[in-house]
Formats: C-alpha cells, structure tokens, sequence
C-alpha cells in the first residue's frame, strides 16, 4: 500500500471535531497544558463483586420494604392520574402549597414533601419517614396564578407517577451513594 502524500490538516485545538477550529487570539496554551487526561476508572474484581453486594443488598431490602406494603394494600393498579384526580385532587393541594409553601403527604411507603422556596417548587420523596430525602423534581413558578396552578399540578402528577410506577414495579426510585463518587 501506499501511502496519501498529500497535507493533512494541522490539529489546533485537541482532539475531534474541535481540533480543526481556529483558536482565539488571547489562548495561552500554558493553561491547557496543566489539564488531567481523561481516564476511566477501574474497579477491580473485589470492587465489582462489592458493588454488586450492596446493589442487590438494596433492591432486597426495597422489595422486602414493598411485599410487606402490599400485605395491607392488595390491589394497586395502574394508578389514578386522569382529569377528575388532576381537578379533584392536585388542584386544592396546588392552591394549598400556594398559599403555605410546604405540604406533606403520603403515598403507599412515601412520603413527599412539596416546597416552594424564592419562587421554585420542589418535590422530595422518603422511604424512612422524613429521616432522609431524595430531591426529585424542582420547577420554576411565574408571577400568574393560573399559571402556577398548572404548573404545581404537573409537579404532583409527574412525582406521585413516578413513586406508583416504582412501587407497583417494585425497583427502587433512585441510586445508592456508595455509586456517585
């Protein structure tokens, strides 16, 4: 074979598509100099079967916590979240956490707590009663109250989907800490 002798365009910047960019006027090449490459992390075999462990340590413990559940509550189903639930139901509860900035629930093995802090709604779930919560979902509130009010009911709707899927599916909502490192 023989090879192209023909120019290859210069690399500037690194390495992709970014590399064929024109670099600014004021880049000092000192700074880029200094940067980590990027590397994976390995684990190890022993990491492996460590984090493997706790993985299904936790979804045991998870699906203990729901079998135990559905001994007092039989029939779940698919859940409830059509437009007699949205008007009937999130609607007072939206005007409720407008007027308080706080509303606390529960739902099956949760509890959610809806906040609203500098004009953003939260939602937080618990699976040890309020000993510790995950955030799931945060939303920013406008200046209109209509607006507020549809905006607050998407929050409940999508939040307690969310937590019924889990429990009718029986995997757990979110990921152990020992995973985000």
């Amino acid at each position: 074979m023989r090879k192209n002798k023909k120019e290859n365009e210069e690399l500037t910047s690194g390495p992709g598509w970014a590399a064929y960019q024109e670099a600014p006027a004021d880049l000092d090449e000192e700074d880029f100099d200094n940067t980590p490459d990027h590397h994976v992390i390995r684990h190890t075999f022993r990491d492996r079967l460590r984090i493997n462990y706790k993985e299904n340590m936790r979804a045991l413990a998870f699906r203990f916590l729901i079998k135990r559940h559905r001994k007092v509550f039989f029939d779940l189903g698919p859940g409830n979240f059509g437009w007699f639930t949205e008007h009937q139901r999130f609607q007072p509860r939206a005007k409720y956490l407008l007027k308080n900035h706080w509303t606390q629930i529960q739902l099956g093995i949760y509890v959610i707590e809806y906040t609203i802090i500098d004009s953003v709604a939260y939602s937080h779930y618990s699976l040890n009663y309020g000993i510790s919560y995950h955030l799931y979902m945060e939303t920013q509130l406008s200046k209109q109250s209509e607006m507020n009010l549809e905006i607050l009911v998407d929050l409940f709707k999508e939040t307690e989907e969310f937590l019924h899927d889990s429990i009718v599916n029986g995997s757990a909502p979110y990921f152990p800490n020992f995973r985000i490192k």
